[in-house]
């Protein structure tokens, strides 16, 4: 219970802190005297994209080529996508010094308009963007040619087995999982053959 209770706790902190970043970057937006240079903006943006493509997509390759489980290409788009660029950058760019205020002054505005164009665009999208992947991309097993996929179900059934097997012989390491699993045992009645 007090594990419980602690997650609850730090939840509401989290959510109270972002909170308070995002009044202060949206307060920042109208009270600092920034200077705004659209093609500054524009090419930033696209830079931050480009940086986030050459990271996710060959790292993901790399994951993949060790793990039995790899990520697909729509989840690496996704994350590509909704990779939000927030207050960090902001506090960054806020507490550098420049040495020319007029540079300082477009720096924060840069940032600020990054920061706003990925929370605002990119993560409004994101959900669109999951419905539009989902329903017009086809799935890894679809696009693997059928040797590949009978690999797939041998493998997957080889990895039950062994997950069987731990399940077995593996320790509850919180309680809270040991709570779960309590109340999926009565959910499902198996508890309920005693009395009956």
């Amino acid at each position: 219970m007090t594990q419980i209770t602690m997650q609850q706790t730090f939840r509401t902190l989290a959510f109270i802190a972002e909170t308070c970043t995002f009044a202060y970057l949206g307060m920042a937006f109208f009270t600092f005297s920034l200077t705004f240079d659209p093609v500054f903006i524009i090419w930033a943006i696209l830079l931050c994209l480009i940086g986030r493509a050459t990271n996710i997509f060959p790292l993901s390759f790399l994951v993949n080529r060790f793990r039995e489980n790899g990520i697909s290409r729509k989840n690496q788009f996704v994350m590509w996508f909704s990779g939000l660029r927030g207050a960090v950058a902001f506090a960054l760019a806020l507490h550098m010094d420049f040495g020319d205020a007029k540079t300082q002054r477009i720096m924060l505005a840069t940032t600020l308009s990054i920061v706003l164009f990925t929370i605002v665009v990119l993560g409004g999208g994101t959900m669109p963007l999951l419905k539009v992947v989902n329903d017009f991309a086809p799935t890894g097993d679809q696009q693997k040619p059928l040797r590949s996929r009978r690999k797939r179900r041998t493998k997957s059934a080889r990895s039950d087995r062994k997950k069987k097997r731990l399940e077995k012989n593996s320790v509850l390491l919180s309680k809270t999982q040991e709570m779960i699993e309590k109340e999926d045992e009565t959910a499902t009645g198996e508890d309920d053959d005693v009395g009956w």
